[in-house]
């Protein structure tokens, strides 16, 4: 991958990594929206500012599809497949994140729990987190569960780190997709297929039906390493910089819709809006397609005009 790409990559990592820990920090110390008493014009805002943390989650999990799945398939299309090189390669990456999470996590919870002004935060449930109380998620067991990615399978996350669910969905999706890819392989035994095959079926029914939908989205960060080999003429910068984000902003709502969330509000929507805008116009500008594009939304659709203007002024600046 050249640096340039890598670099715009990175730059849409780092930003969705702010996304998330605003939103997280707007969830543990605000009440959600409909509850303010005063939904004044700064609230509103602020709230439309700190509400992509779910979108940014669905950017990673594209991301990571791009980046593990676009691997898996040159190595079996080589026929260099390891799957020592592999396992150990994914499983240090998830570890030097996921053990310091379990065991500082832990000494902190156990820390909170002593400090008789905090003891309700612990042994009872969270407000918008936890089910369950955090003291009865430091266990011994539900350590071990965490340790070995079975958190939101059979075991809840450890302590009171709600995100550690999103490292059991990344391993399993580091095991399944590469057993769909061998089971489709040109170059492997039927026996060997069909072995690879059984094998991505019943992991796919053991994680359950959550963790299989967002394999959609994972597997759809993969396909956008696979199809600019498939269109000629496509520039590969503008193509993963632009496609990267654009498929996570429309699986973002997908999922929204799924989940049966409730429209957000109209000041919400117009700042969504004015912000795909802007992403949009600093994606595609460079190429002649995207002027093609934003004229012609700004002549078909009036009422989206002054976004497609601001997509347009924001990819002149970039150009």
């Amino acid at each position: 991958m050249a640096k340039r790409t890598s670099v715009h990559l990175d730059a849409i990592r780092g930003v969705s990594a702010l996304a998330v820990l605003l939103h997280h920090l707007r969830g543990l110390f605000f009440v959600d929206y409909p509850f303010l008493a005063n939904k004044s014009f700064f609230l509103t805002v602020l709230y439309a500012v700190t509400g992509y943390g779910h979108q940014a989650v669905i950017i990673f999990f594209v991301l990571s599809g791009y980046f593990i799945g676009t691997s898996v398939m040159q190595s079996v299309r080589a026929q260099k497949w390891s799957w020592r090189t592999y396992l150990v390669s994914r499983i240090t990456r998830l570890q030097l994140v996921l053990f310091p999470a379990l065991v500082l996590g832990g000494l902190w919870d156990r820390i909170g729990m002593r400090i008789p002004q905090a003891a309700p935060l612990y042994f009872d449930a969270l407000y918008k987190f936890n089910v369950a109380s955090v003291a009865l998620r430091s266990t011994v067991p539900v350590f071990l569960g965490n340790f070995f990615y079975l958190q939101s399978i059979v075991s809840p996350v450890f302590g009171s780190n709600g995100p550690l669910w999103s490292l059991s969905y990344e391993f399993w999706y580091y095991i399944i997709f590469p057993a769909l890819i061998l089971a489709t392989a040109a170059w492997t035994a039927n026996r060997i297929r069909i072995f690879y095959a059984g094998l991505a079926l019943f992991l796919l029914w053991f994680v359950g039906a959550q963790i299989c939908f967002y394999f959609l989205v994972w597997i759809a960060g993969s396909v956008l390493g696979f199809l600019p080999r498939v269109i000629r003429g496509w520039d590969c910068l503008h193509w993963r910089t632009c496609m990267v984000p654009h498929t996570s902003v429309f699986l973002g709502p997908v999922d929204g819709l799924r989940r049966r969330i409730l429209f957000r509000p109209l000041a919400v929507h117009i700042a969504s809006c004015v912000a795909r805008g802007c992403f949009f116009g600093l994606s595609i500008w460079g190429q002649e397609a995207g002027r093609i594009f934003l004229h012609a939304l700004r002549d078909s659709f009036p009422c989206l005009a002054p976004f497609a203007r601001i997509a347009q002024s924001s990819g002149e600046l970039a150009a």
